[in-house]
């Protein structure tokens, strides 16, 4: 593999961190990255590509941005029932069209249970923590 594919999917890693520094507390954004890198590793050494520390870039940034860019969408529905629900799927949803790009649809289905199940297990340390005053309390 070229060293050009590596420093792509480091740049995507590195953007998905700054996305998450921005509301989450250092530890919070490091236990973040270290799941989501730990199993999409996984997921590549069990599917048996050779592109496993690739992937261990790429998809923890990926996933991050995805989701970033789900919550912007929802942002007018951000205090609906099932808001966490829509963000997750439609992030996994994302995911696996990323993945349909450059992979078999086995590979895709892969990509959106791998997903789903990490987003899902780390929706508390995803919650902002950060204690924010309200422009109406500054005055």
């Amino acid at each position: 593999m070229s060293i050009l594919i590596y420093i792509a999917s480091f740049a995507v890693l590195l953007a998905g961190v700054v996305i998450l520094s921005r509301y989450l507390p250092a530890q919070n954004v490091a236990f973040i990255i270290l799941i989501l890198a730990g199993a999409e590793a996984g997921v590549e050494l069990w599917q048996e590509s050779d592109a496993w520390v690739q992937a261990a870039f790429f998809w923890p940034g990926a996933i991050i941005l995805l989701r970033a860019g789900c919550q912007q969408i929802m942002k007018q529905w951000r205090h609906a029932r099932n808001y966490g629900l829509v963000i997750l799927g439609m992030t996994s949803v994302g995911a696996a069209a990323v993945q349909m790009c450059g992979g078999s649809l086995e590979a895709c289905v892969l990509r959106f249970v791998t997903t789903a199940v990490c987003l899902f297990f780390l929706t508390p340390w995803l919650i902002p923590k950060r204690v924010r005053v309200s422009e109406e309390a500054k005055k």
